[in-house]
């Protein structure tokens, strides 16, 4: 079926040649009389058939005068010529354009019309249509564009029939896709509930001044085994995000190190007394700091290893992590190997569907929802990557996966303090402690030594230990638990001669000598270095991890309004963190109360509470207390993290959107945002320095100039100068250049395609600043118009407006980000 559309130009195009066609005829074969008359005619009917079908928008008027511009042309031009016969060809071709474009009701308007024309012609142009036809022939020829109407008509009634089938599917559809958005939403809501206790409590202990080293470690491992709890609904989110088109990839730097360590942690937990051996290559000259979708990535490599460590019941899971270059690109790869059941042939080319559990008899007893390969496949294409998989049945899989990341930091992530005159044995004994994964490993160790350009010795058996520790040919000397225990007596006594480390798995408690330190397994390029070092392996990632508390509110109210008393006093506990008392309400009728008795600067609403929501009780606020109902910050801190939940509380009058698990990154920025500048007490002269920036023009500033100014500080977007520095070829001074011809950049262009509702126009002015704001290393400015872009190109032109204001407010941002940037920038 023809759009409409081109079904109208091809309309106009038929009409414009028939027309001029009889035109061309009388100025060569008929007196020039005709000619003009025919002329002025064809002209007069095209020009009218033109704003007929370009200028009347509604279809069915605007036909309906193209019908009878067709009939005029037909009376009023074969009138002239002395003849209508040739009028039956644009009768006919009309006829089967207006038929394509699918109106029933057309089609009878277009049929009376032009049958009450032919008998008004037959009626009063009889000697004209006869002239060269004869009457017969004329009627032949009508009744065959009669026949042929017909028909079509009765075609267009099967299509309109079929398009109402669809639209009843359609409906159906929509109404299931409503339901299941609202069981996700319910879903979302009752497992991140409960996880928001257990990942903040975790946060609230961990960052208590008399916990000890151990319980800090047990707490880190409860958030991150509570964090990867989390994976299972985020599993089902994100397919239907996927799924729906609205799944975004946020690049920002991200510590290595924590990656790395978070899939290590996970991979240990979930291999749990399964005997397997986890085997990690991960050279520690890997970068310190990569460019990407961190939680994406994240998210992919434990799916992965998660399959292999389910479907391996003996043998290993060898785990390899290294950067490589590809024209001009730098991947991150990650390598996935392990001795399990392997996979058909016949079942490969299904792994990656949604849902799939291959092998389902063998399989029905292994948990899983069989998504994970699915949304692992979605994501690494969306990050324009590749994940190739080899398997033999009954011998294990490989999976391969590689992802563009750029560099930040290229710096090693890991680092000896300390290497001069080490050097290194690591004691395997082959003849009773044989594994099939050994090749491995000896790779992966040699790999950490290689690196780190310190000598290094692997030792087979026992007598060749003895000899190396008495012609001092090591001074570090690695043992596993099991060798330990053959010669436990031996290896008490050298430990105090060099340095000796035990390597054993999680579940095993080894009571060692003061002297042997102990290093937990995977034995692999992070826990060996750190051991190395003496440092405390969790510890080290547990301050990676952390937030910095920059600033504290004593003086701020913020009220925070949950049904949930274990959530309300995980609230509490991070807010004292800043120093903040906050109230607690327990429904959103205490809160309107509340706010009745006395004004408060931030409010912290949950969504889901039962007799009157967060929504509602946001709205009876809005509408309750004039100008500070409307003003007063309302942000929903909600479990539901569904597809465009950001979007409906924006449009449901809060001013920002808080997930749980609450994290404190999330809060840092929510309060720096939203609570009064002036109720900030800050820690750090970089955070000053942001209210300088506001106020260093007027040095006579009133108090009531101070305050508002204070009231604009932000949260200043990351502007990544190592990313566009790279792309610029180090030239510092053309980089600052740009950042101030930015400064000057403003936003009437965009703002003036929005007020026009021109959103093509619109679509290409946030494209070009999505552009410009991504080579200048500002990606959330960048990601911002991205979303904009994105929904005019897909047409969600109510997105889009309601996103303007956000966009807006993002681009003041990032405004004052770059102010703030240049003052403190060095060109030299």
């Amino acid at each position: 079926m023809i759009e409409q559309k081109w079904a109208v130009k091809i309309e106009l195009a038929e009409f414009i040649l028939f027309v001029f066609i009889h035109s061309a005829y009388a100025w060569l074969f008929l007196p020039n009389n005709v000619a003009v008359d025919v002329t002025i005619f064809a002209m007069i009917t095209s020009f009218c058939s033109f704003i007929s079908l370009l200028c009347v928008k509604d279809l069915i008027r605007s036909q309906t005068l193209f019908i009878f511009c067709i009939m005029a042309a037909t009376q009023l031009i074969g009138a002239s010529m002395g003849s209508l016969a040739m009028g039956i060809c644009i009768y006919m071709i009309s006829g089967a354009l207006i038929s394509i474009i699918g109106s029933m009701k057309l089609n009878m308007r277009f049929f009376l019309i032009t049958n009450v024309a032919i008998a008004v012609g037959l009626i009063m142009e009889r000697d004209a249509i006869t002239k060269f036809m004869p009457l017969r022939y004329y009627g032949m020829a009508i009744m065959f564009c009669e026949a042929f109407l017909i028909t079509e008509n009765y075609m267009v009634m099967l299509y309109q029939r079929k398009v109402e089938e669809v639209e009843t599917k359609n409906e159906l559809l929509n109404v299931a896709h409503k339901e299941k958005n609202q069981f996700f939403a319910n879903m979302s809501h009752e497992i991140r509930t409960p996880m928001n206790a257990i990942i903040g409590m975790s946060e609230l202990i961990m960052r208590e001044e008399d916990a000890t080293d151990k319980i800090r470690e047990y707490c880190y491992n409860i958030q991150s085994s509570g964090e990867n709890l989390l994976g299972i609904i985020n599993d089902i989110l994100d397919f239907s995000k996927i799924e729906s088109g609205k799944m975004d990839i946020v690049c920002m730097p991200y510590s290595f190190a924590s990656l790395i360590q978070d899939v290590a942690n996970t991979t240990m937990f979930r291999k749990g007394y399964k005997d397997i051996d986890i085997i990690i290559d991960c050279s520690p000259d890997m970068p310190k700091s990569l460019i990407g979708d961190e939680l994406r990535i994240r998210q992919i490599f434990i799916n992965i290893v998660n399959n292999s460590i389910k479907y391996t019941d003996q043998g290993y899971v060898f785990i390899e992590l290294a950067c490589h270059e590809k024209d001009g690109t730098n991947y991150l790869r990650f390598k996935v190997e392990d001795t399990g059941i392997g996979i058909k042939k016949e079942d490969q080319i299904h792994l990656f569907d949604a849902f799939n559990r291959t092998d389902y008899l063998k399989n029905r007893y292994t948990e899983g929802t069989g998504l994970g390969l699915a949304i692992c496949r979605q994501l690494v294409g969306l990050m324009h990557g590749t994940i190739k998989l080899y398997s033999e049945y009954g011998r294990g899989t490989t999976v391969i996966v590689d992802i563009p990341q750029k560099i930040a930091d290229d710096t090693p992530f890991l680092r000896l303090n300390q290497k001069d005159g080490m050097k290194v044995g690591v004691y395997i004994d082959k003849e009773h402690h044989l594994k099939p994964g050994d090749s491995h490993y000896n790779e992966a160790t040699k790999h950490i030594w290689g690196a780190m350009e310190i000598p290094f010795k692997e030792i087979a058996d026992f007598s060749e230990v003895i000899d190396s520790v008495e012609k001092k040919k090591i001074t570090h000397l690695f043992v596993g638990e099991g060798e330990y225990n053959d010669q436990k007596s031996y290896f008490d006594q050298i430990a105090k001669k060099i340095h000796l480390y035990v390597t054993h798995g999680v579940q095993t408690s080894l009571h060692l000598p003061e002297e042997i330190d102990e290093v937990i397994l995977p034995f692999y390029s992070v826990n060996v270095i750190t051991a190395m070092n003496g440092e405390p392996l969790y510890n080290q990632f547990i301050d990676e991890k952390a937030v910095k508390i920059l600033f504290s509110a004593p003086s701020a109210k913020v009220l925070v309004v949950d049904d949930n008393d274990i959530n309300l006093r995980v609230a509490e506990g991070i807010l004292k963190l800043y120093q903040i008392d906050a109230e607690l309400v327990h429904s959103g009728k205490e809160a309107i109360e509340r706010l009745k008795k006395q004004d408060v600067d931030l409010v912290l609403m949950d969504h889901m509470m039962p007799e009157m929501d967060g929504v509602e009780t946001t709205r009876v606020i809005r509408r309750s207390y004039n100008e500070y109902g409307k003003q007063v910050p309302v942000i929903a801190m909600t479990a539901n993290a569904v597809n465009d939940a950001k979007n409906m509380f924006l449009s449901s009058g809060f001013q920002d959107f808080l997930p749980k698990p609450v994290t404190l990154k999330d809060l840092n920025a929510i309060l720096r945002k939203w609570l009064p500048g002036a109720k900030l007490v800050f820690k750090n002269e970089y955070d000053r320095k942001q209210i300088n920036v506001f106020i260093q023009d007027n040095e006579e500033a009133s108090d009531i100039e101070t305050a508002t100014a204070l009231d604009l500080l932000f949260e200043p977007m990351e502007i990544n100068e190592a990313f566009a520095l790279e792309n610029m070829g180090g030239m510092r001074d053309l980089y600052k250049e740009l950042l101030e011809y930015s400064l000057e950049i403003r936003l009437d262009e965009i703002q003036e395609s929005f007020d026009k509702k021109d959103f093509d126009e619109y679509q290409i002015r946030v494209h070009a600043l999505k552009g410009a704001m991504r080579s200048l290393g500002i990606e959330e400015m960048a990601l911002a118009a991205q979303m904009q872009e994105c929904a005019c190109k897909e047409q969600r032109f109510q997105d889009a407006v309601e996103g303007h204001g956000h966009f807006l407010e993002e681009y003041d941002r990032a405004h004052k980000s770059i102010a703030l940037h240049l003052e403190t920038m060095d060109v030299s």
